[in-house]
């Protein structure tokens, strides 16, 4: 899934698109891309813009071969962009951002040259 490194938002957690979300109790069910996912309800987020609160489910994200456990994601309606990654993550992932360029993935250490 394509994602978007945010480097301009501040948000406390990552953001996933999600269709017809329901909660019962303690668990949280939502579509995405027809197929149904179930998990825990870990928490609910409070954003102040847009000013709403999400819940949030901790999910396992594959970037660049490394898997990062337990990284926090608000399940929303996002549209175009179905995956919102955050400073927290891209600090946890070690990314580091040239604006000049679009799509662009290394590994760590690698030369890179235009």
């Amino acid at each position: 899934m394509t994602g978007k490194l945010d480097t301009g938002n501040s948000t406390p957690v990552c953001a996933l698109h999600a269709e017809d979300v329901t909660i019962k109790g303690k668990k949280i069910t939502w579509k995405l891309h027809g197929k149904t996912h179930t998990k825990p309800l870990h928490r609910n987020v409070t954003l102040q813009k847009p000013a709403e609160t999400r819940p949030v489910v901790l999910m396992d994200i594959e970037f660049l071969s490394t898997v990062y456990k337990d990284v926090e994601v608000s399940l929303d309606a996002r549209g175009k962009i179905p995956l919102l990654l955050n400073r927290d993550f891209m600090s946890r992932a070690n990314v580091m951002i040239n604006s000049s360029r679009k799509f662009m993935l290394t590994n760590k250490g690698e030369d890179i040259s235009d």
